[in-house]
């Protein structure tokens, strides 16, 4: 191979002392980004904190799985609005729960709703989010009757954090930078090892992610087909498996149909129709314009997605169980600890920061089912219907959700959330999570209903991170596909397909064809959904992001989304 191929060039030490002592600063600057500064609430503190009123309704998680006491990415609007209603003095997370429920009970809503954002949300992304659910003006949530609340599990899954936290990562365990000597060796000796080895990695494995890529079933020989009729109910045979897909959709949508109005026999299916068009130019002309820059994003979202996706993962774990176990764990949060065990928490705080606790959501599911419970003990008898919880999630959301469901199931039957809809958008877990996790919940639970809401078909392969399908434009450089996409051909090795995404329509009709994925007695409750292709302020989300954001930029304007994802509207078949 000739020495100028940029595969054939080898990676000499040299070369990585340079690429490490250029990126020195970077990985200075994510490092602190993956180490909150803020410290987490923990037994034994002393200062108070101060508390606004989104603490009541935000559950801000750090990458090791604590609270944070202190809200961090609120805009100075935000903190115009909301600071200062509020104050609390205390300091373990257990009461942190306590309040944040109290002030719940004051109100006495019947509705509660659970949102968990998806991947790459900042702090900022997640509770700016969060303010604009609240500021609808049509939920009226502020009033003191408000029949429904929200509460926001905000994690940090930005890039920046998530991708130095791998980069300091030692076989799962996270370096505490603050001392010296665990600085010097998660900044001078695994960041430079890890790097390399990210980057090594993409370019071996550069012609067959291409060749994976672009073999991708519902992405094969699209280009000279005319996508209008790409995924019509028993459309072109050109490609055997999408003929399968259609196949399947039209057999279960009449199957639908056919049985309108009984819950309890067949899947519920709706599909929105297709409006697309330029089909040669954005499946032709723009992917031969921007290859070498299409290219560059293969590469890259190996070298540095693929670790990046795997430390969000892991922070997705850590909400429910922390990094290691250790004696302290077994004094329950309530509990007033004595001197002699707060001075040697505060000792171990000092030394081993990131040694384990149980996991604050685990803490925050019995919280919610005990005053689930107690909602329900507040009506009258004659007319007591309870209050209902709808657990909603967004992309990796969902694993968040799914952890929550396969959690429950491990608990005493008495102590287990009892969940009224499931609402899954984009997921990003896999096929083999719904199987295991929340198939069983639903057969143990009668009356919970499951929502799988995807995008078009088409519009989950034309996704583009810069421009629209629908709006011309000639900046489409990253490569095309919705993240599920790149989920299932770039950032994991899927052996089956039980191990692909839960929140493509291609992968889950295929599934939906085995009885044993969806048993006969909770075909009824299970709602498969795929929006429209075309306008977004017609036919609701067209794009990833669309799932879950309150507000949309269309034309300059910044519009509340007609769509509102919180509604029964959005999610039920049509």
């Amino acid at each position: 191979m000739p020495a100028t191929c940029p595969f054939a060039a080898p990676l000499f030490p040299a070369t990585l002392i340079r690429i490490s002592l250029a990126l020195l600063g970077s990985l200075l600057v994510l490092s602190c980004r993956c180490t909150d500064v803020t410290r987490p609430l923990q037994p034994g503190t002393q200062t108070p904190v101060d508390l606004n009123i989104l603490t009541h309704r935000v559950l801000q998680i750090s990458g090791d799985g604590r609270i944070l006491p202190k809200l961090k990415g609120l805009t100075r609007e935000s903190k115009r609005r909301f600071a200062g209603k509020y104050e609390s003095k205390e300091t373990t997370e257990g009461a942190y729960l306590r309040e944040m429920f109290a002030e719940l009970r004051q109100r006495q809503p019947r509705h509660i709703i659970v949102l968990s954002h998806g991947g790459l949300a900042t702090f900022k992304a997640g509770l700016n989010r969060a303010v604009r659910v609240e500021q609808d003006n049509t939920l009226k949530l502020w009033r003191p009757n408000a029949d429904t609340a929200f509460l926001y599990l905000n994690w940090n899954a930005g890039f920046f954090s998530t991708y130095g936290e791998h980069l300091i990562t030692n076989q799962g365990q996270v370096q505490p930078l603050r001392r010296p000597l665990y600085a010097l060796y998660g900044l001078g000796i695994l960041a430079p090892l890890h790097l390399a080895t990210d980057l090594g990695r993409a370019a071996v494995k550069f012609p067959l992610n291409a060749l994976q890529y672009a073999t991708e079933p519902a992405l094969f020989s699209i280009g000279l087909n005319r996508p209008s009729n790409f995924y019509k109910f028993g459309g072109t045979q050109r490609n055997k498996q999408v003929h399968s897909v259609n196949l399947i959709s039209e057999r279960l949508r009449q199957d639908y149909l056919n049985h309108r109005g009984r819950t309890d026999s067949t899947l519920q299916i709706s599909m929105g129709e297709n409006r697309s068009k330029g089909a040669f130019y954005y499946h032709v002309v723009q992917p031969v314009l921007w290859l070498p820059s299409r290219l560059a994003t293969l590469a890259l979202g190996e070298a540095v997605g693929r670790p990046a996706w795997r430390s969000m993962l892991r922070r997705t774990q850590t909400m429910f169980h922390r990094p290691v176990a250790d004696e302290f764990s077994a004094v329950p949060l309530a509990a007033q600890p004595s001197k002699r065990l707060v001075a040697q928490a505060s000792r171990r705080e000092r030394n081993t920061r990131y040694l384990s606790q149980p996991g604050v959501v685990l803490q925050f599911v019995d919280s919610l089912e005990a005053y689930r419970k107690w909602r329900t003990r507040q009506e009258p008898a004659a007319a007591r219907a309870g209050a209902t919880v709808t657990l909603m999630g967004h992309s990796m959301g969902c694993i968040v959700m799914k952890n929550i469901l396969q959690e429950s199931l491990l608990q005493p039957r008495e102590r287990r959330l009892q969940c009224d809809h499931i609402v899954f958008m984009a997921a990003a877990c896999s096929l083999q999570d719904f199987r295991y996790a929340v198939a069983p919940y639903l057969q143990q639970h009668a009356q919970t209903r499951f929502y799988n809401l995807t995008l078009h078909p088409y519009r989950e392969i034309t996704e583009n991170m810069i421009g629209d399908y629908t709006i011309p434009s000639l900046l489409r450089l990253p490569l095309d596909g919705s993240l599920p996409v790149m989920i299932d051909r770039l950032f994991t090795d899927p052996l089956t397909l039980n191990e692909r995404t839960l929140g493509r329509w291609h992968n889950f009709v295929l599934a939906a064809a085995d009885s044993t994925f969806l048993p006969a007695s909770i075909r009824g409750r299970v709602t498969i959904k795929a929006f429209g292709s075309g306008s977004r302020l017609e036919l609701g989300p067209q794009i990833h992001g669309d799932f879950g954001s309150p507000r949309l930029a269309e034309k300059n304007c910044d519009v509340f989304y007609p769509h509102r994802f919180w509604t029964r509207k959005f999610r039920e078949a049509e």
